[in-house]
């Protein structure tokens, strides 16, 4: 039997500091929007808290509509701040993400060549002696091993290509000396997966995105890498639970910005084109 549960927090100043205390720990019926927001308003009344500010919750079309009930049914209430105008505000991470997938849209083809190429090595050891070989004939420095990515997670897809990048002329060798690392790419089939709940998807392929990657598809990885690098810092201070105040999500949006403005000036076309992207993907979200 599958119990469902809700956990109610709530985050209060206390000596300067942000603590967050848990409300309650309580079962739901269902996952229907109405009935996680009669839960939480319970959960309110019991505790005697008549003002909100904003409510936080995981990116689900129940949480939304909870969120809306909620809205609707404490408007009345005596302390409502600022008629709930700010109830719901979106997650940082999660605008984040919606500003990296509109800028790595037009580079999807060269990244799907290069995940082809990773997943070539990844599905069987029996490959790695020769791919072995050929980084060791090539004198590759580095301490890490190509890595797949999961094709909804930008994140992942950053760590892949960062590590990747280094191997490329590995990945050259390797096409001229393993007529089985040609014909697995020539053959293998990608399927498309639609975008859902504001996740990243990014292993969509067509006939564009077939076959080796090619110089063109590594230069473009160093440039996406860029723009990747400033934002998998970002997401790494925002995810956690300890230190995150709005003070450092707005100095991290004004770095990004910075960071934007500057490759934006580059003479790389591809560079000033993305860096145009995502500096309008931030003004929009």
């Amino acid at each position: 039997m599958l119990i469902t549960f809700v956990s109610p927090h709530t985050i209060l100043i206390m000596n300067g500091c942000c603590r967050k205390k848990v409300l309650n720990f309580c079962v739901i019926l269902n996952h229907k929007g109405e009935t996680i927001g009669k839960m939480v308003e319970k959960c309110l009344l019991d505790w005697g808290i008549d003002g909100i500010l904003t409510i936080t919750c995981n990116d689900t079309s129940s949480n939304k509509l909870a969120i809306e009930w909620l809205k609707n049914s404490t408007k009345q209430w005596k302390n409502v701040i600022l008629e709930h105008e700010f109830l719901h505000v979106e997650c940082s991470g999660h605008i984040l993400n919606f500003v990296v997938h509109d800028g790595l849209e037009q580079f999807n083809d060269s990244i799907v060549r290069v995940r082809e190429a990773v997943r070539y090595l990844r599905s069987y050891p029996s490959r790695w002696a020769k791919w072995e070989k050929c980084v060791k004939d090539e004198n590759v420095d580095s301490n890490k091993n190509v890595c797949l990515d999961i094709s909804n997670g930008w994140n992942s897809t950053y760590m892949m290509l960062e590590v990747a990048e280094k191997f490329e002329k590995a990945f050259q060798r390797l096409e001229d000396e393993d007529d089985g690392f040609r014909q697995y790419i020539e053959t293998s089939n990608v399927h498309r997966n639609d975008e859902e709940d504001g996740k990243i998807t990014m292993n969509t392929r067509d006939s564009s995105a077939e076959g080796l990657p090619e110089t063109l598809d590594w230069a473009r990885t160093k440039a996406l890498l860029q723009f990747l690098e400033i934002y998998y810092g970002t997401m790494k201070k925002i995810s956690g639970s300890c230190n995150v105040t709005s003070d450092i999500l707005f100095h991290e949006i004004v770095t990004i910005k910075d960071t934007l403005k500057d490759i934006g000036n580059s003479m790389h076309f591809d560079l000033r084109d993305m860096s145009s992207r995502m500096f309008n993907a931030l003004d929009k979200y």
